[in-house]
């Protein structure tokens, strides 16, 4: 519900066509879009969200998503064959 408008094309994305360097670049990507509709008043399933609280964590934890992920999630939960690459799957 972030009001950001999502991808046009999502055949074009599933696909790779464009390959994203970081998550940063992504979410600076989310900022440069145009706002489909006022924060929290409509909904439609995506991951920018998810993607955005993702860079949000990296800003304050000063680390990289893959970093804090296995430092604060996998290890403690005992998930040693876990990687930050099948958990950004979902992102």
């Amino acid at each position: 519900m972030t009001g950001i408008a999502d991808d046009k094309n999502i055949l074009k994305k599933i696909t790779g066509a464009k390959k994203i360097a970081s998550l940063e670049e992504e979410v600076n990507g989310f900022a440069a879009r145009d706002i489909r509709a006022n924060a929290g008043t409509d909904f439609w399933y995506g991951n920018i969200g998810l993607n955005i609280a993702g860079r949000v964590l990296e800003v304050i934890s000063k680390k990289n998503l893959t970093c804090s992920l296995k430092q604060n999630f996998f290890n403690p939960l005992g998930m040693r064959k876990t990687t930050s690459a099948h958990w950004m799957q979902v992102l």
